[in-house]
């Protein structure tokens, strides 16, 4: 197969269609390749297993099909973007390049073994290989090493937005591998005023759990403020202080491509990704708000069907699956699949991951990655609260040397032992859920008050405002209203009090007008 590589340095290659993404090189032997096959066919390309003739080894070669100039970028960041990942659950990129008829490539490892999508299908069909073999524990072993995976991609700056079994590849010898990076999200640079974060996401965002700052908020994330001169839109920071949902590292560890990042030939409202498996901001296309939760959302997904064998939400066609995402109602896994040993912790784990609202799912792939490894350990997780005999049972199952050396020792020293740590456990758990309790609720209050006191101080001038434009507009009786309307809101309103009298002595209900002027006159 004779192409044209962008192994090593060389003279400039590009395609008449694409300028924005050049792929460079030189030119080597034209029979290094050799094709034995097509592994599988998707909408941007084509996966064939070949022989590398170089290097005497078989190796899975992607090539782009069609000839669409934004297609052909976004295939071309693909390789860019795996190329840089360099994890091991993270499929190698070998080498880019053009092809003889001019399409795009690149080479990976040819992965041996199984997607997630394929264990799953053996194990709905009771397979006793698959049985035996794929364990829970496994699958949740299996996961374990997906987290990693994406959490050192976040940490680079890419979110990967396409998270399904079918891409997660696990290979004969133990091998996990997150495949198909060609709808990752890149980071922009670190942010600038009014700029994105390194993950793309807006640093000026609406957060739907937050009470809003006024109560003409529109529903694009901004604010009203009218005045004399026109309504004007400001976006409005309701992130809460501290709550910095960037990767902390430098610019230069950031991934990086040929387009410079972002979702350039992703728009607001369109759908990208599979949807059994995207979060609900995915679903309705809200790309301001796809961020690294939003991978959170889609492990999760890949946990619950772990544990029930199915997705967790389901639908006829696309569009009804996009509908279910985008509402968020997830039944409980051991709801889902009554008859199967669901443990109580991977439930809480799955439906914390899977939470509608982006704010209560794990902030951190890391702290889901984190929880899935204490369950494995055989420790109490953080979506879940452990009851005394809980963790007494745990805590026994952790230390099975010294439990029977306890019941050796004598009925007393367990019973003492039980009883200690019922009593201690029960108290601090108690405690701590108190003190959690107490927070939220003053939470709650403080967010409460200061909405309404913001709502107060921006009610009146605004009316005001907004009368003005009315008088303008020759609607004086509406005008009267709005103006009465703002004297509610801040009875000592000089300016209204003075608008009010002007607009009475303009109906020739001039005692009104007196009464005001004098109640003006006598505050001045």
């Amino acid at each position: 197969m004779a192409r044209r590589t962008a192994k090593a340095a060389g003279e400039a290659t590009t395609h008449p269609h694409v300028e924005t993404a050049p792929v460079t090189g030189r030119s080597s032997s034209p029979h290094q390749y050799e094709k034995l096959g097509e592994i599988a066919r998707g909408g941007m390309g084509a996966i064939l297993k070949v022989q590398d003739n170089d290097l005497r080894r078989h190796v899975a070669m992607k090539v782009m099909l069609g000839e669409d100039r934004q297609m052909r970028a976004r295939f071309i960041e693909e390789a860019q973007v795996t190329g840089q990942l360099e994890h091991p659950g993270i499929v190698p990129v070998h080498e880019m390049g053009v092809d003889h008829d001019g399409r795009p490539y690149f080479t990976m490892k040819l992965v041996k073994g199984r997607s997630l999508a394929q264990i799953f299908r053996q194990l709905r069909d009771g397979d006793p290989e698959a049985l035996k073999e794929f364990v829970l524990p496994r699958l949740v072993r299996i996961l374990v090493d997906v987290a990693n995976a994406i959490a050192f991609a976040h940490h680079k700056g890419v979110l990967h937005r396409d998270l399904k079994p079918a891409n997660i590849m696990v290979g004969r010898f133990g091998e996990v591998l997150v495949m198909d990076w060609g709808l990752a999200k890149i980071a922009a640079k670190r942010p600038t005023a009014g700029g994105a974060d390194g993950l793309g996401i807006a640093a000026v965002r609406t957060v739907d759990d937050e009470p809003p700052l006024d109560p003409r908020t529109a529903g694009d994330g901004t604010t009203r403020i009218v005045s004399k001169h026109g309504t004007q839109r400001i976006a409005r920071r309701q992130t809460p202080p501290g709550d910095d949902l960037l990767a902390q590292v430098g610019d230069d560890s950031l991934v990086t491509s040929s387009r410079g990042g972002g979702l350039a030939d992703t728009r607001v409202g369109q759908v990208a990704g599979t949807p059994a498996y995207m979060a609900p901001e995915q679903a309705r296309g809200d790309t301001a708000r796809i961020d690294r939760r939003s991978d959170v959302y889609a492990l999760g997904a890949l946990l619950y069907e772990s544990l029930t064998l199915s997705a967790p939400v389901r639908g006829k066609n696309a569009k009804d699956l996009i509908e279910a995402a985008k509402a968020g109602r997830i039944d409980a896994p051991e709801m889902r699949a009554p008859a199967r040993t669901i443990p109580p912790e991977l439930s809480a784990i799955a439906l914390k991951a899977l939470h509608h609202s982006q704010f209560r799912r794990y902030q951190w792939v890391e702290d889901f990655r984190r929880d899935l490894e204490l369950y494995l350990d055989g420790r109490s997780v953080s979506a879940k609260v452990d009851s005394a005999w809980e963790t007494l049972r745990k805590l026994m199952r952790r230390n099975r040397a010294a439990s029977i050396a306890i019941g050796v020792l004598g009925p007393l020293i367990l019973v003492l032992s039980v009883l200690f740590l019922v009593v201690t456990t029960q108290a601090l758990h108690q405690e701590k859920f108190e003190r959690r309790r107490a927070q939220e609720a003053l939470n709650a209050v403080t967010a409460e008050q200061q909405g309404r006191k913001a709502a107060e101080q921006l009610a009146g001038p605004a009316l005001v405002a907004q009368a003005h434009l009315q008088i303008d507009g020759g609607q004086a009786a509406e005008a009267l209203k709005t103006v009465e309307a703002a004297l509610r809101f801040d009875g000592e309103h000089h300016e209204a009090h003075l608008l009010r009298g002007e607009l009475l002595a303009a109906g020739h209900d001039f005692a009104g007008a007196a009464e005001e002027l004098d109640r003006v006159t006598q505050a001045g």
